[in-house]
């Protein structure tokens, strides 16, 4: 427990706070069991009421936001109630970061369990004996941090959810932790999410932490920052940072990224003076780190937040600088597993963000390598948090700023907002005049509802003055979406506006909303009416209409409650009973049918799902429609959406309930939907099919679908055949020994070259042959059980020259067909600097406006890239691959010149 309790070493209390996210409003839904809590209530409190309920619990927070403090606080309460309670569940911190897919039949939450155990317990268990305690003999509480941290990898969430689903039906309560709503929730319905800090413990931390000189320049920056930055952790790097800096003015300038930079650099300096580290070891650390951050992120790797102890060597250069950086608690090695982590994840965010930084010149230097930048870091989650961190730092040039929202915006729009917002305060202005005017689809007049969001997730101060005209409009869900983003923005110059608001709409007129009316039925039965309006009470009239609406309701739901019992037993005689009962007019009998797998029942549970009256809770149907989840029920709620007039006859909930059902399924095929959601949002539904957008891009780690299928294509080399990939790797190991001796190739001819090339292609087994007859002479012909790969061969001269082989290659020798999708232009390349030559060639090609052209690059060898076209024979798509093969051969050594010069 020593570690545990290390990480508690500071004493200083934040005093955080949860606020239950309650889903989004569905009408009709049953209230009775809400449990009846405070707005807001202290996390540790929070978590013993739920838990002692047995319910599972998600808790949310942005990064910094003491998440897994908040699980080491409640690990050891939980510890102490257990050294006086025998009886007491043995709390287990599992870290999702250390997760890897099982090899055996068991979970991998099981083996992190067995880990958990071991290094904090001392208990060494077999996995059959943990597996028992948890589910035949249940001891234990299970405390899950970073779910946002798991590999996004099918197997690993296949794996969790049926981890997950076992519990569940036993009772065994679980504590998630994860970054954003959305993510992955796997169902869980108590979802807590911790609270900025508030205004009070902000003002005792600076009292109790921050020394008095100190004060002013640290509540500058709290006064300037958005309530969002308020966390933790920056609290505690920014109490750091103010004792350094010179003045108040300086440490208010300072964006995040600022801060972090000026905190590293402290920390290094305090090393060095307490000659801990020497100026050289301070000068390797960054770029090195840098490296290695962003390695850990790279999208090949499937852990991204931890790496093994050879491979950091790898990437680091030397072990002594690493055993340095764990000495010095940048980095944290396990032990006895050899896997390197970084202290927090913010930090290594920070240094991916560095890095970045110092790659965004080539990043952005032409129209090719801005989409590459799309392709590998704009379109994938978990780089949003880093890029945002790098557009607040100084080297950020305004040129910069405007390109990279320019190219989120192309990727999405609502990534576009945040990042516009993230830029230096200067920029804010031209980045933010960007969203106003980007382009929606299909040039859709913007609704309120989205005007409002683009500025709110903009989270910018320049954002108050546009949410302020919405504040008296005369829609009041309008009014009160701009009322929550100005409070959730938190800028202090937002109270008076507020304050008049608050004005206006007072007092408010809640007459049509649902109520709870006590009845007197009888003289002595008096009832508590609940989901009736006083229009329907009025509608009704007498006791007698009132007496047999009651009696209707009730009967529907004993009714209901008879087919739920029932549907806990799959038998045929039950089956057959509920469906029965379904023909009958019992529409609640769809719900336990579609709970045991009856797809037939969709029909009639989209029909509940419209008419809320025919069941006591909406919750139940949504959650049937979802566990179901086919790709036949989301075309059906997603043209819902699209013709949602009409269903004018529907209560005004019935999108929202749609959209919960969208947002809740996890087929893997739902990111094929984000194309027609997205165009969904500038309608009058855009607000609820935003609810399903963001789940589903929190699920799969990315935003755009079509990019990410582009991204796909480029690592698989656009070809779904083993072969394919398999032949690439093999050709270049052929060109590669060709490098290796340039010296040998400078007067060998294009066919010289070919032969060379096709006759070790055959020492590798592959049918090859040279200038075979296909509409011409072919350089290399490649043939597997009737698939075709043609290659045309080029030594360079110039793009023109190029262009010639790659017409006879694409118009003249391939026939485009199914056997003829793929083929190459191996581009013999004397001159210097491949790379450059390479780059002018992808520039030329897209400048000839192929039909339907594209290019990605190809991630076996950064020299080569792919391009796709429409073939002009089949109309079909066609892809080459562009090949470099280097001969360039100039020594400048005296030896070497002399070499070059022999016969």
């Amino acid at each position: 427990m020593t570690d545990i309790e290390r990480e508690q070493s500071d004493p200083f209390d934040f005093n955080l706070r949860v606020k239950e996210v309650k889903p989004q409003p569905t009408r009709g839904s049953s209230s009775e069991n809400s449990p009846d809590i405070e707005p807001t209530l202290p996390v540790i409190q929070a978590l013993q009421q739920y838990i002692a309920d047995k319910k599972h619990v998600f808790l949310v927070g942005q990064p910094g936001a003491g998440k897994t403090k908040t699980l080491l606080r409640y690990l050891l309460e939980l510890v102490e109630q257990a050294k006086g309670d025998s009886s007491a569940k043995i709390p287990i911190l599992v870290q999702l970061k250390d997760y890897k897919v099982p090899s055996d039949d068991y979970s991998g939450i099981v083996h992190l369990i067995r880990k958990d155990l071991e290094e904090s317990w001392g208990l060494s268990l077999e996995l059959a004996e943990i597996q028992q305690y948890l589910f035949q003999e249940p001891i234990f509480l299970l405390l899950v941090d970073g779910l946002n941290e798991l590999s996004t990898s099918k197997e690993a969430w296949k794996d969790i959810r049926q981890f997950w689903d076992r519990c569940h039906k036993r009772q065994i309560s679980i504590v998630f932790t994860t970054r954003g709503l959305g993510y992955r929730n796997l169902g869980i319905k108590t979802q807590l999410e911790i609270q900025s800090i508030a205004p009070k413990d902000r003002q005792r931390f600076l009292e109790e932490r921050v020394l008095p000189g100190d004060r002013q320049k640290l509540q500058g920056w709290l006064n300037r920052a958005r309530q969002s930055d308020y966390t933790p952790f920056v609290m505690w790097m920014l109490t750091t940072v103010c004792q350094q800096v010179n003045s108040s003015s300086q440490l208010e300038s300072f964006s995040i990224g600022e801060a972090f930079r000026e905190f590293v650099r402290l920390y290094q300096d305090r090393l060095y003076e307490e000659g801990r580290i020497s100026d050289e070891d301070g000068e390797e650390w960054v770029p090195r780190l840098e490296n290695l951050a962003s390695e850990m992120m790279s999208d090949e790797r499937a852990e991204n937040f931890v790496i093994s102890r050879v491979t950091a060597i790898e990437i680091i250069g030397s072990e002594s600088l690493l055993n340095n950086l764990i000495r010095h608690h940048l980095l944290v090695e396990s032990r006895g597993k050899g896997e390197i982590v970084f202290c927090h994840q913010l930090l290594q965010e920070y240094y991916v963000a560095e890095w970045l930084r110092r790659n965004l010149p080539d990043f952005l230097k032409d129209e090719n390598s801005g989409k590459r930048f799309q392709h590998d870091y704009l379109n994938y989650l978990k780089w949003t948090e880093p890029i945002a961190i790098m557009l607040g730092l100084p080297e950020i040039t305004e040129t910069h700023a405007i390109k990279i929202i320019e190219l989120a915006l192309d990727v999405d729009l609502m990534l576009g907002v945040r990042l516009a917002g993230e830029v230096k305060p200067q920029f804010q202005e031209q980045t933010i005049e960007l969203v106003s005017v980007a382009k929606l689809f299909d040039e859709a007049e913007v609704s309120d509802w989205l005007q409002i969001e683009l500025v709110g997730r903009t989270r910018s101060k320049l954002a108050l003055p546009k949410l302020r005209q919405f504040l008296k409009h005369s829609n009041i869900d309008i009014a009160q979406r701009a009322v929550a983003w100005i409070g959730f923005l938190g800028y202090q110059e937002a109270i008076p506006e507020l304050l008049k608001a608050l004005r206006h709409y007072y007092p408010s007129d809640d007459s049509s909303e649902s109520v709870e009316i006590p009845f007197k039925v009888q003289e002595d039965f008096i009832v508590t009416i609940r989901g009736m309006t006083y229009e329907t009470l009025n509608n009704l009239g007498d006791n007698e209409a009132i007496e047999a609406w009651l009696l209707e309701r009730n009967s529907r739901k004993v009714r209901e409650q008879v087919a739920d019992a029932l549907g806990r037993f799959n038998t045929e005689e039950v089956i057959r009973g509920l469906f029965s009962s379904l023909h009958k007019g019992v529409k609640a009998a769809a719900v336990p049918l579609g709970k045991l797998g009856k797809q037939e029942v969709v029909p009639e549970l989209i029909e509940l799902l419209q008419d809320p009256s025919q069941i006591s809770s909406n919750n139940k149907v949504i959650d049937t429609l979802v566990s179901l989840g086919n790709l036949e029920i989301v075309s059906q709620l997603i043209s819902i959406l699209k013709n949602i007039n009409d269903y004018s006859h529907t209560d005004f909930y019935f999108k929202n309930r749609v959209a919960i059902v969208l947002a809740g399924v996890e087929h893997q095929a739902m990111a094929s939907y984000l194309p027609d959601l997205v165009k969904l949002l500038p309608t009058e539904v855009g607000e609820q099919v935003s609810w399903a957008i963001d789940a589903i891009q929190s699920r799969y780690g990315f935003y755009n679908y079509g990019i990410d299928q582009q991204a796909k294509e480029a690592n698989n080399l656009g070809f779904e055949y083993d072969f394919i990939r398999g032949f690439y790797e093999d050709i270049d190991k052929v060109i590669y020994q060709i490098q290796e001796n340039p010296e040998l190739r400078q007067n060998d001819t294009e066919d010289r070259l070919t032969i060379d090339i096709v006759n070790q292609l055959r020492n590798f087994g592959y049918n090859a042959s040279h200038d075979t007859k296909s509409g011409g002479h072919v350089d290399i012909t490649v043939r597997k059980n009737g698939f075709l790969w043609l290659g045309e061969a080029k030594i360079y001269k110039d793009n023109n020259y190029l262009w010639e082989g790659f017409l006879q290659l694409t118009t003249r020798y391939s026939s485009g067909d199914s056997n003829q999708e793929h083929g190459g232009l191996l581009i013999y390349i004397r001159d210097e600097d491949a790379s450059s030559i390479m780059e002018k060639w992808q520039n030329y090609l897209l400048e000839k406006s192929l039909a339907d052209y594209s290019f990605r690059p190809c991630h076996i060898r950064s020299l080569a890239f792919i391009s796709t076209h429409r073939h002009e024979r089949s109309g079909q798509a066609f892809h080459v691959r562009h090949i470099p093969v280097m001969l360039h051969f100039a020594p400048k050594d005296r030896s070497g010149r002399r070499r070059k010069e022999s016969p």
